[in-house]
């Protein structure tokens, strides 16, 4: 694989990893709607009033209508509360001191679980919408800091900071397992993924734009650091012929390549157009430095072999010795 080659496919990498970040973004909103779910659920466990239906003599009650229950303790405390309104119907669990600890009900026709402090902040809730299955955690503030989903295309977890800014994101896809870590801005700043392919892990700017990529694919490990525009300006790789380390100017144009292969290490210098200009190398047979023309053809060679040292100098009709 060329490093043309492996440059275009860390760029192909990244495309996958945004991907998979709007994934997760997805599953956050779906989070917010199973937290504002269940903020309607409470509201409508708190209000109503009761409406007994059906009289009659008949020995056995086949049907009680009302749309609210009340169970009290023997103080007269609430506990418990079951009914609804139009937007969510559910069953409530109040402590001792008539602090709702636990609700459990429909909302918008989905499935809403809550569990709540003393205070009726600090808690988890649970839901499942048409996008999967989500459970959260609050903290003493009310804030989401953890959410835990199932979708269709995997699990997923999120991490809050104490303003409800996104922090960690972990994913377990189909064809990919990804770990991103974000600033206070929301910025990914690393990213952690695992490919069919392999492995990599990508370093950015607070812009979100890569900086450095280390991946370990099926031809061996590759590093590449980029500029604020995103080109690469350093690729070291390591695959079966050798290590190599190639050096572009801000165009993306190869400007020095460094490489150890099993004849012995060589340095290229290239123009501003790509092309080799110098060679110096370390052969079997000794050192050897070149100097070449536009058109890629050696014009002076030095060479120092076991026989004595020796300098060439050709015109453009001379081959490259």
């Amino acid at each position: 694989m060329t490093t043309e080659e492996r440059i275009e496919h860390l760029e192909r990498e990244l495309a996958r990893a945004n991907r998979r970040i709007r994934l997760l973004l997805i599953g956050t909103i779906v989070c917010v709607g199973i937290a504002f779910a269940w903020g309607i659920l409470s509201q409508a466990l708190r209000v109503g009033t009761a409406q007994a239906a059906g009289t009659g003599t008949s020995p056995a009650l086949r049907e009680v209508r009302a749309l609210r229950f009340v169970l009290e303790d023997n103080s007269g405390n609430i506990r418990a509360t079951l009914g609804g309104d139009n937007d969510a119907t559910g069953l409530a669990f109040f402590d001792d001191k008539g602090n709702k600890r636990a609700a459990f009900g429909l909302s918008g026709g989905l499935p809403v679980l809550g569990l709540v402090d003393e205070n009726g902040k600090a808690g988890m809730a649970v839901g499942v919408t048409k996008e999967g299955t989500r459970l959260s955690f609050r903290d003493d503030n009310g804030m989401v800091r953890a959410s835990l989903g199932m979708q269709k295309d995997g699990p997923g977890l999120v991490l809050r900071d104490q303003n409800g800014n996104h922090r960690v994101l972990l994913s377990v896809l189909k064809d990919a397992t990804g770990l991103q870590l974000l600033d206070e801005n929301g910025h990914i700043r690393a990213e952690v993924d695992l490919l069919e392919s392999g492995s990599t892990i990508k370093l950015t700017d607070k812009d979100s734009k890569p900086r450095a990529v280390l991946s370990a694919l099926g031809g061996g490990p590759t590093l590449g650091l980029f500029d604020p525009n995103g080109k690469a300006k350093a690729v070291m790789i390591l695959d079966k012929i050798g290590p190599q380390l190639t050096l572009c100017d801000e165009n993306g144009k190869f400007r020095a390549g460094l490489n150890v292969f099993q004849i012995g290490p060589s340095l290229t210098l290239c123009d501003e157009k790509g092309k080799p200009r110098v060679g110096l190398s370390v052969l079997r047979t000794g050192p050897d430095f070149a100097l070449l023309a536009d058109d890629g053809q050696c014009r002076v060679g030095i060479r120092a072999a076991k026989d004595g040292p020796t300098l060439q100098l050709m015109d453009w009709l001379a081959p490259v010795p």
